[in-house]
């Protein structure tokens, strides 16, 4: 592991941004700029605004990870690649969930979870007969 420090801060970046079970995600599957987390979300379990427009929260659990990125074109073996390293790390095949381990900006650390994965909706950008090239495609996670 390398360590990397920065103003008296010791960082635990391994080479990674996301981990699908024992696998790296390469980097080429993510768009310079586009790869965002939200390590620690706040959700809210009916909360309410009272008559004097108070805010009245009831705050559940503040640690639940949003993971999105874009890919860059990619050819019909890359997407095939991408789905087999996500697929691989499938817990639940029907819920879609999957095992990831990602770089928690905010604490410099990595943290394993479970994620759902929403719909990923491939555009084909052109085909011909040797194969097909997609546009770049959202990828988003969200921990359970």
């Amino acid at each position: 592991m390398q360590n990397l420090s920065t103003g008296g801060i010791t960082l635990a970046y391994s080479g990674y941004l996301l981990k699908f079970g024992n696998t790296a995600l390469p980097f080429k599957y993510i768009s310079p700029g586009t790869y965002k987390v939200s390590p620690s979300q706040m959700v809210d379990l009916d909360s309410y605004r009272d008559a004097n427009a108070v805010l009245h929260r009831n705050v559940v659990r503040n640690n639940i990870a949003k993971i999105e990125w874009e890919t860059p074109y990619l050819t019909d073996t890359e997407v095939l690649t991408l789905m087999n390293i996500i697929n691989a790390a499938m817990t639940n095949a029907m819920e879609r969930k999957v095992t990831v381990t990602f770089y928690q900006d905010d604490q410099g650390t990595y943290r394993t979870g479970n994620f759902y994965v929403p719909d990923i909706t491939f555009t084909v950008y052109q085909a011909n007969a040797h194969g097909v090239i997609y546009m770049p495609t959202r990828i988003g996670l969200i921990e359970y």
